[in-house]
């Protein structure tokens, strides 16, 4: 299970990227495990589009090809909330947050990062 935070700063720019690197654990063994991601954006200033990436290696460089992607609007604080499916056939997975707007002096926030297992197909 994921259960962590992704912060911006004040006066962060447009897209300014946060990185989530999961190592698979006991949790993420197969192509048919089906995993609930949640993220929450409680700032009222902008957007949020998260990105889900599988890791690969190729020729000794790790690649992160995407899976899919997701917007979270501003002041969602209930969260959104994605089902996803095939995690368990790559080496790790890396969710990317970025933000939609830049962001002035006092806008400074953090989302909340929440994936865990559900079941299987």
């Amino acid at each position: 299970m994921i259960d962590t935070t992704a912060s911006w700063a004040n006066n962060a720019a447009q897209n300014t990227a946060v990185n989530i690197d999961a190592v698979y654990g006991n949790y993420m063994r197969t192509a048919e495990d089906l995993f609930l991601l949640t993220v929450t954006n409680p700032s009222a200033v902008t957007a949020l589009t998260v990105v889900v990436k599988t890791k690969a290696t190729f020729g000794g460089v790790a690649r992160y090809p995407e899976l899919t992607r997701f917007g979270v609007p501003v002041s969602s604080t209930d969260g959104y909330s994605r089902l996803l499916q095939g995690l368990g056939a790559a080496e790790a997975i890396r969710i990317t947050l970025s933000n939609d707007t830049a962001l002035g002096a006092a806008d400074a926030f953090t989302a909340y990062v929440r994936m865990k297992k559900v079941g299987k197909l």
